[in-house]
């Protein structure tokens, strides 16, 4: 379907209300296919909904590595921030995803930055109770004070 959209020249950059496109809507259910159907044909991965979220945002949060991989290999900003300050290592703290959190680290996201509630990311793991990202944080240099 997205496939015979693309050959019909709809804009696979059209944006919702919410200022999401397909490609948003691809990290979220999680569907590599369609989203690097949509790459190859020039979807814009840079692009920020209403949120100031990236589509690597949505992926973090929705726990798909590959797509993380995909989208980090298109040269997303690793470090890039919501208009909440949140960034892909942060929202990967916020809902758990370990191996996410260990990718993003291993391929230069900063662990010190806050959000506008200066909650870093080791804050959310904290909070969450999740000793194993505690500990990966804080063995990557996560700043204690």
């Amino acid at each position: 379907m997205v496939k015979y959209l693309i050959d019909a020249k709809v804009n696979i950059d059209e944006i919702d209300g919410s200022g999401r496109t397909a490609l948003f809507y691809a990290c979220k259910i999680g569907n590599y296919d369609i989203i690097n159907c949509l790459l190859e044909n020039g979807a814009n991965c840079f692009h920020q909904d209403d949120y100031g979220y990236q589509a690597l945002l949505y992926a973090c949060k929705h726990n798909n590595i590959k797509i993380v991989k995909r989208l980090i290999n298109e040269g997303v900003n690793i470090n890039a921030r919501s208009k909440n300050g949140k960034t892909a290592l942060i929202v990967a703290c916020e809902f758990n995803h370990i191996h996410i959190v260990q990718y993003l680290i291993k391929n230069g996201a900063n662990v010190n930055i806050f959000d506008i509630k200066r909650q870093t990311a080791l804050v959310k793991s904290l909070i969450n109770g999740n000793f194993e990202i505690t500990k990966y944080l804080i063995e990557h240099d996560a700043n204690l004070n």
